[in-house]
């Protein structure tokens, strides 16, 4: 569609066009629209295979997902060396999951001083445990000194 491409659906399938030409069409199989064009291109019966829409600003953000969130620096390193298919040039949006992990927590509160043992107590919360515990828990603390 982003490349001008029309759609028209017909009892057969789905045909394509392009400037109000027919381009190609695909078939309907068990109630799916099947475009393979591993065979269209063995069998050099559509000219599907030299459609290709570029968006490299798309392709930055799939390869930044893909290698686990790389910054734009080191992404733009891989690019010039070749590593990262036709991307040449990395421009990240921002993301979501990038700026959630780097969002801190807001600290606690000053604690008192306590006098006597036990008054306070410092510990970590595991879990949740693949496991409930025999009183039905996920979680459990753990003290530490």
């Amino acid at each position: 569609m982003k490349s001008d491409f029309d759609f028209s659906s017909c009892l057969e399938g789905l045909d394509i066009l392009y400037d109000g030409n027919a381009f190609g069409s695909t078939p309907l199989k068990n109630d799916f629209l099947v475009l393979d064009l591993d065979d269209s291109y063995n069998n050099n019966t559509s000219p599907f295979v030299f459609l290709s829409h570029f968006d490299p600003d798309l392709e930055s953000f799939k390869w930044h997902t893909r290698l686990g969130h790389f910054s734009q620096d080191r992404m733009s390193r891989l690019a010039k060396e070749g590593l990262l298919d036709r991307l040449t040039k990395v421009k990240l949006p921002k993301c979501e999951s990038c700026l959630a992990g780097k969002a801190t927590a807001k600290p606690f509160g000053k604690a008192s001083r306590e006098s006597s043992p036990l008054e306070l107590i410092h510990f970590d919360i595991y879990g949740p445990m693949n496991v409930k515990a025999c009183h039905g828990a996920f979680y459990f603390p753990h003290f530490h000194s």
